[in-house]
């Protein structure tokens, strides 16, 4: 093996894909945040918040009120504008991550960056989300593809964000949402396979999600062992707020302030 490692050194190495989508790394730091909840597993909740971290350092930009997202970093130089994809995958793994770590600075986040998206990427006049945003490269025609394809539709991600944020903190994303939703559900009803993101976040309009709620120090063992206990089933639509006794947090009316 050590003599055909060596013949084979000298061969062309393979281009090696080292850039950093945000689109596709906060579908996996939405995954690994969940697994570490269900798990319980500290190290690998670690992993993800250090990935987000990595994405809010070099991508997240604040032009005053507004937040915008660079497409990728490859090395030390960002680049491209953020699609629908980067600001909704990311808003929803921000929500997982603040339901495993209950940690209100995440929902923050997803709030911002929803508020990017209503403002960049929402058709008011025919309710539904654009992929490119408004200030970005001008294009013949902007589009609002609906299909799932390698990843799940975009714009049905950006509605299960408003929707879980709707629960949360902001009904009027719930309503954007909604609009959104109910012109899809014919189209959805018919071929959902090929819409299947929408019909998940349909189905979670039409029935409703099941909020849970707990309050307790975050450091004591029977806070997490609820914590532990609500993750561990799974819960169609489930919003999980967690509420720190000891950090004077109050729920009032929507259920994280």
């Amino acid at each position: 093996r050590a003599a055909m490692f060596e013949r084979r050194a000298q061969r062309p190495k393979p281009f090696v894909d080292d850039k950093v989508l945000v689109s596709w790394n906060a579908l996996a730091i939405g995954a690994i945040a969940h697994c570490g909840l269900l798990w319980g597993d500290a190290a690998v909740l670690a992993i993800a918040e250090r990935a987000y971290a990595l994405i809010r350092t070099t991508l997240w930009r604040v032009e005053g009120a507004d937040v915008t997202l660079a497409r990728l970093v490859r090395g030390s130089q960002t680049r491209g504008t953020g699609f629908l994809d980067d600001y909704a995958y990311l808003a929803d793994a921000a929500l997982d991550l603040y339901e495993a770590t209950g940690k209100a600075a995440y929902v923050a986040d997803a709030r911002a960056l929803a508020s990017a998206i209503v403002k960049r990427f929402y058709d008011e006049r025919d309710p539904g989300f654009f992929f490119t945003p408004s200030d970005g490269e001008v294009l013949v025609c902007r589009g609002k593809d609906p299909y799932d394809h390698a990843v799940p539709n975009a714009a049905a991600v950006a509605c299960r964000v408003c929707l879980r944020l709707g629960t949360l903190v902001d009904a009027d994303l719930a309503a954007i949402a909604e609009r959104v939703l109910v012109k899809m559900t014919d189209s959805a009803v018919q071929n959902p396979l090929g819409l299947s993101s929408w019909v998940l976040a349909i189905d979670r309009l039409a029935r409703g999600s099941t909020d849970i709620v707990i309050v307790g120090a975050f450091d004591d063992p029977r806070t997490t062992a609820l914590v532990r206990a609500a993750a561990s089933v799974h819960v169609p639509h489930r919003n999980l707020a967690r509420v720190d006794t000891r950090a004077g947090v109050r729920c009032n009316g929507a259920l994280v302030h």
